[in-house]
């Protein structure tokens, strides 16, 4: 069976649920003021999230991690459960989430949209002036370089592009290959492109094609500015050396290159710059134009938030108020700072009121950021895989500027082809947190992975699922969006009672990681047992583990499974048993998403949910 990727059904099945007055966020609205909030990623868990809470509680925050789709966020407003405030990572572009726009508020007119450069928020302004998302601070892309190599081989680091050629010629006469990138990839062959061509994007006929081409008014490219742009990568090419052994690196070969000093220039983003610090002097350069007034910054939104238009409904004033609140306080100088730890610690904002302190590694970028040189990465999809051909084509010598541009504007304007149905599920299993059962559809799914490893017990972090499983028809993309995209494994040992309780206890009362539950909603799912959970004053203690009804047994032995992130369950081990106790687990080979949508694609359907945890609230 084939199905079209189209609105049309989409529309008519929110259009059914609005008349009939029914489904699970209609009957939300009537009951409260509870904002539910859907992130893009589990990080944004451990200090974002708890800051929301703590400065807004009276909006009663319910948190989902879910994904950065536009189909993901039309599939829940079909079944009439959009989240209140959506949290997307930057990745998605504005022409990406036009089929959204209609179900999103206009946020031109709020307080915080006025404290956006206009700059900035003409990327994301319709045709009307209705503004959908607002974009959080940008993280640059630009040029790492190795200080420490340029000062032993004398060479000045670059300044704009004639002192950038003239660096790469000095490296090549050593032998040494200047700049380069993981070309591998479609996001990084864009990536260069636009950085290369910042100010002829960002001309007046730039600019208009990126607004006609962002807004659906056009799938073609404009000849003379692609055919330019493609002109400037080719010189590039040419001034740096590189060539068709570019094509199939990837990022690894290219960190570990960077890393050892083999090449003194690689792109790369500036949540880079802590890692490869640790090695050598490292500062981040932009992308050179003629004369220090011509260098720019490609940025890329740490995410993007949108809010529900459904707050502007009748009945709804209190909960729009809530929701503005929050919005103000994730783009305030507070909600900055909690965005800004581990690699992320530096990024640069879009709006006022907020003030960045450069550390030394960002100083040379003074000038370019005093003059808003950030330019927004226009990350369309379509965009982003039309241009491989055309980049590896100029890499190998084999295309030219205007072949290469008549290659990418034949893949941009190319049909999409139809999405094969792989699935169907039978049930709807809700996301709605319940006290005295817990998650149906994280349930589902930790039952599933119980049985997919074969093992007695399964613990998993609240964010296995991505919200609600739906009964209906399911593509490949559909389906693998029922979980987070992280490299969640299933990891297996056979531990005792006494071990399991030690582990099932940090994990429900916290072990300092982003996994530590701040809300009913991010405690962990159990399989295979039961958690019985008291609440006081905001923190959680596990009182007891059931096992078939029965107290768990310490001296009994059981196969275990932790479903979770390498970088957080491994920590988990190691406090709960001890140095070197992960040696004790066994990963899987592939990561439980695919283990999971294997599973159901081979025609097996979710186990149904199961009890899992009593919470009792002492007040």
């Amino acid at each position: 069976m084939k199905q079209k990727r189209c609105l049309t059904a989409l529309l008519a099945a929110s259009l059914l649920l609005s008349i009939c007055g029914c489904g699970p966020s209609v009957q939300a609205r009537q009951e409260g003021t509870r904002l539910t909030v859907y992130l893009y990623s589990s990080e944004l868990l451990q200090e974002y999230a708890p800051l929301l809470q703590e400065l807004v509680p009276e909006a009663g925050l319910e948190f989902v991690v879910g994904r950065s789709s536009a189909d993901f966020y039309l599939q829940r407003q079909a079944h009439g459960e959009l989240p209140d405030i959506i949290v997307v990572s930057g990745g998605l572009s504005p022409r990406d989430s036009l089929p959204l726009d209609p179900y999103l508020m206009d946020l031109s007119a709020t307080e915080t949209a006025a404290a956006f450069y206009d700059t900035y928020l003409e990327n994301y302004r319709d045709d009307g002036g209705a503004v959908r998302w607002l974009p959080a601070g940008g993280v640059a892309n630009g040029i790492l370089a190795n200080v420490d190599l340029f000062e032993r081989y004398s060479i000045p680091l670059p300044t704009d592009y004639d002192s950038f050629a003239a660096a790469c010629r000095a490296f090549l006469d050593q032998r040494i290959q200047p700049y380069t990138t993981d070309y591998k990839y479609p996001y990084t062959c864009l990536y260069t492109l636009e950085g290369w061509s910042i100010p002829s994007l960002m001309s007046r006929q730039g600019t208009q094609w990126r607004h006609d081409f962002e807004r659906g008014h056009t799938d073609a490219l404009e000849e003379t500015l692609w055919t330019g742009v493609l002109e400037r990568f080719a010189a590039v090419v040419q001034d740096t050396g590189m060539g068709p052994a570019e094509i199939d690196r990837g990022f690894t070969m290219t960190m570990e290159d960077f890393r050892d000093g083999k090449v003194p220039m690689v792109r790369g983003m500036v949540s880079e710059l802590t890692t490869y610090s640790q090695y050598f002097d490292c500062v981040l350069l932009p992308y050179f134009g003629q004369g220090e007034g011509g260098n720019w910054l490609l940025t890329v939104p740490r995410f993007q938030v949108a809010l529900s238009a459904a707050l502007d409904d009748d009945g709804n004033e209190r909960k729009k108020e809530l929701a503005l609140k929050v919005l103000d306080v994730m783009f305030s100088s507070q909600g900055y700072e909690a965005l800004t730890s581990g690699v992320y610690i530096h990024m640069l904002p879009y709006n006022r009121g907020v003030e960045v302190p450069l550390p030394a590694s960002l100083q040379g970028l003074q000038s370019v950021i005093d003059s808003n040189h950030l330019y927004i990465h226009m990350n369309s999809a379509s965009l982003q895989n039309a241009v491989v051909e055309a980049v590896h084509g100029i890499l190998s010598g084999d295309l030219d500027a205007h072949s290469a541009y008549g290659r990418m504007s034949a893949a941009l304007t190319a049909p999409t082809e139809d999405q094969e149905i792989v699935a169907t599920l039978e049930d709807d299993r809700p996301v709605s947190f319940q006290p005295d059962t817990g998650n149906q559809a994280a349930s589902s799914i930790a039952n599933t992975l119980r049985k997919i490893a074969g093992s007695d017990l399964l613990l998993a972090p609240a964010s296995i699922c991505t919200g609600s499983l739906y009964a209906g028809d399911y593509t490949d993309q559909r389906l693998d969006e029922t979980m987070p995209s992280g490299g969640n494994r299933l990891y297996t040992a056979r531990l005792t009672g006494a071990e399991v309780r030690e582990l099932v206890r940090l994990a429900v009362e916290g072990y300092g990681l982003s996994n530590d539950p701040f809300s009913n909603q991010t405690l962990p799912i159990a399989s295979g047992f039961t958690m019985e959970v008291e609440k006081l004053d905001g923190s959680y203690r596990l009182s007891g583990i059931l096992v078939d009804g029965a107290p768990l047994a310490d001296g009994e032995t059981y196969t275990f499974t932790i479903a979770d992130l390498p970088s957080l369950c491994q920590p988990l081990m190691e406090q709960a048993l001890g140095e070197g106790a992960s040696e004790r687990f066994t990963a899987s080979e592939r990561f439980a998403r695919l283990l999971w949508t294997d599973h159901i694609k081979q025609g097996e359907q979710p186990v149904p949910p199961t009890p899992y945890i009593t919470l009792k609230e002492s007040k």
